[in-house]
């Protein structure tokens, strides 16, 4: 990219003088309306920016290129960014000797773009201080995993889980003085999408508002992903009991025959399954003796056995804790073409994904468009 003066003249690249500007004289006491104070999350906003460095003038000069392209959507920017390993608490200045204009690389947001940019800076900054416990206190989602993994995953100690993980929250924001909304902003975290009007950010809020709000979900970042998770796992359990399979007989399903049969349809144009008789493939889940099924016959090699799993999961919901009888009715039920051994791989592969499915609700998204869309 070319830089011109006032007059229209190129300005060779001697004349550019570059920095870095870090935004550290940010005052919030003369701004109106401050959501999160951002004094009280200043020392950690610089231990998150301590170790960032000016670019040398070709690098600048390169992400400046690229950042501002005619077509260059403010997702791709954030792409950008990230490839070039830079902080999005920070910007890069350009001035010229000649003129007293400069221009400012960040991918700081405007207008409409506050909620991309929560989302991308609040995980880079959940990901730097996991690197930095030894300046600051933070819980993290692998940390909170591997407790959870030691405990027998019933009702009574996921509730204990959850309400450890509620005070946690509540200590957090009393220690840093974050704004108490975070406190139940757990409720909003669904997807792990940034709700900006819950803080009533504003389209052109200042940006150390934006900062402190990144930084305040940053901190709670892991603690709002395990308690996703564990809410998530609660439903699970207090869910309606899930269905008994019953020996020598096929799946029950409450789908209907019309809307199994437009699953059927679906499947077969994603090239999941093989054609077949489409009352057969009802009747897998119409509890038909054994004796009497024509079993699917699955053909999509590419995450086969999750996607076989997650039709189940979301047609049946079984109860897999009989997992012997689980075998012998999906062997009953399903099989693949004549290049794989349907048994064997069962054996190998089944008991790692049945686990993914049914501790983690780990589903394949096509298979569960199709379902979905009936």
């Amino acid at each position: 990219m070319d830089y011109y003066d006032e007059k229209g003249n190129l300005i060779d690249d001697e004349d550019l003088l570059f920095q870095m500007l870090i935004p550290s004289s940010y005052d919030s006491k003369e701004v109106e309306d401050i959501i999160i104070d951002f004094h009280n999350v200043k020392h950690i906003y610089d231990l998150l920016i301590e170790d960032e460095e000016s670019l040398d003038k070709d690098s600048i000069l390169k992400i400046n290129d690229e950042l501002y392209g005619v077509k260059t959507t403010y997702k791709k920017k954030l792409e950008i960014w990230e490839k070039y390993k830079q902080s999005p608490l920070i910007e890069h200045l350009i001035s010229f000797e000649c003129r007293t204009t400069k221009a400012r690389i960040n991918v700081f947001p405007e207008r409409n773009q506050i909620e991309k940019y929560l989302e991308y800076t609040s995980k880079w900054i959940y990901q730097k201080l996991k690197n930095k416990r030894e300046d600051i206190s933070i819980y993290t989602y692998e940390d909170y995993k591997s407790d959870y993994e030691r405990k027998f995953p019933n009702l009574e100690n996921i509730n204990k889980e959850i309400e450890r993980v509620e005070e946690n929250i509540k200590s957090t924001v009393g220690n840093y003085g974050l704004n108490r909304k975070l406190n139940d902003y757990s409720n909003y975290f669904g997807d792990l999408t940034i709700d900006v009007s819950f803080f009533n950010l504003k389209n052109k809020d200042k940006i150390e508002n934006i900062f402190a709000t990144a930084i305040g979900i940053g901190l709670l970042y892991g603690s709002y992903k395990y308690l996703s998770f564990l809410n998530s796992k609660k439903r699970d359990l207090e869910e309606l009991p899930r269905y008994k399979l019953k020996s020598n007989l096929s799946y029950w399903s409450d789908y209907s025959d019309k809307e199994l049969e437009k699953i059927y349809s679906d499947l077969v144009k994603g090239e999941f399954i093989e054609k077949m008789d489409s009352r057969d493939f009802i009747n897998i889940f119409r509890e038909i003796k054994f004796k009497d099924v024509t079993p699917i016959i699955w053909k999509k090699v590419s995450s086969r056995w999750l996607s076989i799993l997650t039709l189940i999961e979301l047609l049946v919901k079984p109860d897999y804790t009989n997992e012997k009888q689980f075998r012998t009715t999906f062997n009953n039920c399903f099989c693949f073409k004549k290049d794989s051994n349907i048994v064997k791989d069962v054996e190998k592969s089944l008991i790692e994904r049945l686990k993914k499915v049914r501790d983690e609700n780990f589903l394949n998204v096509k298979i569960k468009t199709i379902v979905e869309s009936k």
